[in-house]
């Protein structure tokens, strides 16, 4: 952010767009593996399909890393991905959206959420990721 002229201060806000565009968050920066986005937020997963139940397994090579109950065959562990992430976010279904990594373990997803829903779940995963 460029340095205001003597005297002058920068709203707030075009603090918090700089904020957006840096890809911080108001209350210092976000993991690696999360970008705001003006209508939510893009995720940066690793995959392990075919495991004993959903959940958090960490961190992967700058992407968080989740166990999934669904084989990786015919998108089912996609669906399987972007149900549970609904869910996890209080969104509809169609409110999730798989940008890329259709048919690898690494994917990148868009979830269409407010501030409030993203702070709620980033509250809900466990402290060695967050």
């Amino acid at each position: 952010m460029k340095r205001a002229a003597h005297g002058d201060r920068p709203s707030s806000l075009a603090h918090a767009s700089s904020a957006l565009a840096d890809g911080r968050a108001s209350g210092g920066l976000d993991p690696a593996w999360l970008r705001l986005t003006p209508d939510g937020c893009v995720l940066e997963l690793a995959l392990l399909p075919n495991a004993r139940c959903n959940a958090w397994a960490g961190l992967h090579d700058g992407a968080l890393r989740l166990r999934l109950l669904a084989p990786p065959v015919d998108g089912a562990a996609n669906h399987a991905l972007m149900r549970w992430l609904a869910d996890e976010f209080g969104v509809r279904l169609s409110q999730v959206a798989l940008l890329s990594g259709a048919t690898s373990r690494r994917k990148r997803v868009a979830v269409q959420c407010t501030p409030a829903q993203r702070q709620h779940w980033l509250g809900t995963l466990p402290p060695e990721v967050r």
